[in-house]
């Protein structure tokens, strides 16, 4: 009966490791996924903010143009 025990705690443990190793390897390959995506949004959402921003800013006034001097008018005498 002791026997019988010993195998079944042993196979419980084992197969507890094996498991944990086996979730370990299949979550980091989503981990990667997860982060490559958080950086391409982090990305996408600095590039809006620079494209929002120019939106939004006023363009700048442009010059007026200079008036040429007339020559002064002579006056009849």
């Amino acid at each position: 009966m002791l026997e019988i025990l010993g195998w079944l705690y042993l196979g419980i443990m084992a197969g507890f490791v094996s498991a944990v190793v086996i979730i370990g390897m299949l979550r980091a390959g989503k981990q990667e996924d997860l982060e490559s995506e958080i950086q391409d949004l982090r990305t996408q959402r600095t590039l809006l903010k620079e494209e929002i921003f120019r939106l939004t800013t006023p363009p700048s006034k442009r010059p007026r143009k200079r008036r040429t001097k007339r020559p002064p008018q002579k006056t009849p005498k």
